[in-house]
């Protein structure tokens, strides 16, 4: 019976390790020049802390982002952030248009604007 099981522990030990042999050979390096950018889009708030935690009171200003990974392939933009139309129509939102503070609609916070200064056109983005 010891004998089974030593057998038995031996083989997941093997088992195991060469899973982590094989994964450590799957890895590889990312690729040269590749950068990741991360820009804010503005800010929703203040808003109720109730809103984004159960039981939370006061209020909280919540940052709003984008990102771009400039990559040899291409670059890829990633825009979870406020649209952009807020800027020049504050109703874009209807109602929902309130929980923009004033400096969300700067045309600072503008994509194309922040894409600039890193040298980047929209026309640059991968589609």
């Amino acid at each position: 019976m010891k004998s089974i099981l030593w057998n038995l522990l031996v083989s997941v030990a093997l088992g195991i390790g060469g899973c982590v042999w094989l994964a450590g050979g799957a890895s590889a390096a990312s690729p040269e020049g590749m950068r990741l950018y991360l820009f804010s889009s503005g800010w929703l708030g203040p808003l109720d802390k109730s809103m984004l935690q159960t039981g939370g009171s006061g209020k909280i200003t919540v940052p709003v982002a984008f990102f771009l990974i400039k990559h040899p392939k291409g670059n890829v933009l990633f825009e979870t952030g406020n649209n952009d139309k807020v800027i020049t129509d504050p109703t874009y939102w209807g109602p929902l248009a309130q929980m923009l503070s004033d400096a969300s609609r700067s045309p600072d916070v503008a994509i194309d604007t922040q894409l600039a200064k890193i040298g980047v056109k929209p026309s640059d983005i991968r589609r």
